[in-house]
């Protein structure tokens, strides 16, 4: 078996950890523990998850720390798969834990933002956050509508031709199946 270097060695966040004053790791870490603290027991009732993440925020608070999607899971004692699906309302009977979840994820998307638009986290930071725990998502809408003739373009050729000019300032390229690439 070949010998390769540095595999299982430093992965790139081990290695971007050990280059990270220690006491700002122990610091993290201590707040990492705080937070499993929290995580007496699973949480069971409505009542419960609100009186977690009360005092979730109340130690970002107290500490300096910026409350994490994560730290939202851990501190209820719910994997993070689990707790998203909870915040979606697609895990069985958990409709009522929901709104509470999305508060919570609004609560900190509202910091993000704003930490995002004052320049203390790069906006590229947020975006991807934003995306993975928020909803945020990137969409482009095309719309299909009827040609003169009154058709509605249903085949590729079609479609194209349907489409308005534009200037090719703002060309994409199209590409179809076993096709060439076409020039908007």
């Amino acid at each position: 078996m070949a010998h390769v270097d540095n595999i299982g060695k430093h992965t790139s966040v081990q290695k971007a950890t050990n280059d990270l004053d220690i006491s700002y790791k122990k610091k993290k870490i201590s707040f990492a523990l705080q937070v499993a603290k929290l995580n007496k027991f699973r949480v069971s009732t409505p009542e419960e998850m609100t009186e977690r993440l009360d005092e979730l925020f109340q130690l970002c608070i107290d500490t300096g720390n910026i409350p994490t999607y994560e730290a939202l899971a851990v501190a209820c004692g719910i994997p993070i798969r689990t707790f998203y699906d909870m915040s979606t309302g697609n895990f069985d009977k958990t409709a009522e834990f929901s709104p509470i979840i999305k508060s919570a994820k609004d609560t900190i998307a509202l910091m993000e933002s704003s930490m995002a638009n004052d320049g203390k986290i790069p906006s590229a930071v947020w975006i991807f956050r934003a995306k993975n725990y928020m909803g945020m998502k990137d969409v482009q809408q095309i719309e299909a509508v009827q040609t003169a003739s009154g058709d509605i373009p249903n085949q590729e050729n079609d479609l194209l031709e349907a489409l308005p000019e534009s200037p090719m300032e703002n060309a994409i390229e199209l590409k179809a199946e076993d096709k060439e690439i076409v020039d908007i």
